[in-house]
């Protein structure tokens, strides 16, 4: 291939990567010349040096680039996987599976893997669970479970905690795709999972945020699910008016399911420390 050739193969790319790759409002131009995404922070155009020529072709940025990702792979394990990682905001979640139910209650497992098999009804009716009850009694693993299936079947469910989600909205700290992102989940997932209820910092501003993100939700007319370690007498009898507000709203639209049994945390606690003794042989 001749230059002349050459260059207008690059003018070409070039041109191209324009049409592909437009720039959206709010990408900015950096220091060094090259414009970046708003969301993500990362460019949108890459330098080449060639012919003598000093061009800038627009590309992808980083969350262009997992979106393509998904939206192309046909895979369908791995785009389950590819939208367990966007949609589950810890690794745990990830894990937290039907297939590794350990069983202690078949009634409740049943319980809960029949939602998943009723959910078009639960989404039609916006029937959601509120799982209460102590510690380790499984809570957040079946929550996990139910997310983890959904996404299985080709669902949009995402799970978060509540004082990350309420973070993610009102941190400056967060970066603006992040927030961005949670925001779309939060409104347009056919379930959202809210973890740890009462796991947040006691203060009149985090308290407005949880009821705001709460309200939210259910404006939306869509099913979420929140765990508490509330027990549901503890939830019946909250004097503080704030609480019960946050409360009132939950019960509107999610059915209570109570967790009770031996933690299985503190179970496991038990039988690590038993088998380090009988490693230390002590």
């Amino acid at each position: 291939m001749g230059n002349d050739a050459l260059i207008e193969c690059i003018d070409g790319i070039i041109k191209k990567s324009k049409i592909d790759h437009r720039l959206q409002p709010g990408d900015y131009l950096r220091e060094d010349g090259l414009y970046c995404c708003h969301k993500c922070k990362t460019p949108k155009q890459v330098e080449i040096f060639i012919l003598g020529r000093h061009e800038k072709p627009y590309c992808m940025c980083e969350c262009e680039s997992k979106q393509w990702d998904i939206d192309n792979t046909e895979d369908k394990q791995a785009k389950w996987e590819l939208n367990r990682d966007r949609w589950l905001d810890g690794e745990i979640y990830k894990e937290w599976k039907f297939e590794v139910d350990d069983k202690k209650s078949i009634k409740m497992s049943n319980a809960m893997f029949r939602y998943v098999q009723k959910f078009e009804e639960m989404k039609e009716k916006n029937q959601g669970l509120l799982f209460c009850g102590d510690i380790g009694t499984g809570k957040s693993f079946f929550a996990a479970a139910i997310v983890n299936e959904l996404i299985s079947q080709g669902y949009q469910a995402c799970m978060i905690t509540t004082i990350n989600a309420v973070n993610y909205m009102t941190s400056n700290k967060t970066k603006a795709d992040v927030s961005e992102k949670w925001q779309k989940l939060f409104k347009n997932s056919d379930l959202v999972v809210f973890d740890e209820l009462d796991g947040e910092r006691d203060t009149s501003f985090m308290t407005e945020q949880i009821y705001k993100l709460i309200d939210d939700r259910l404006k939306t007319n869509k099913p979420f699910i929140v765990t508490t370690n509330k027990s549901l007498d503890d939830i019946k009898n909250i004097h503080d008016m704030s609480q019960k507000r946050i409360y009132d709203r939950v019960i509107q639209v999610c059915h209570p399911i109570i967790f009770d049994g031996v933690s299985r945390r503190r179970e496991k606690a038990n039988n690590n420390f038993r088998e380090t003794n009988d490693l230390l042989g002590i």
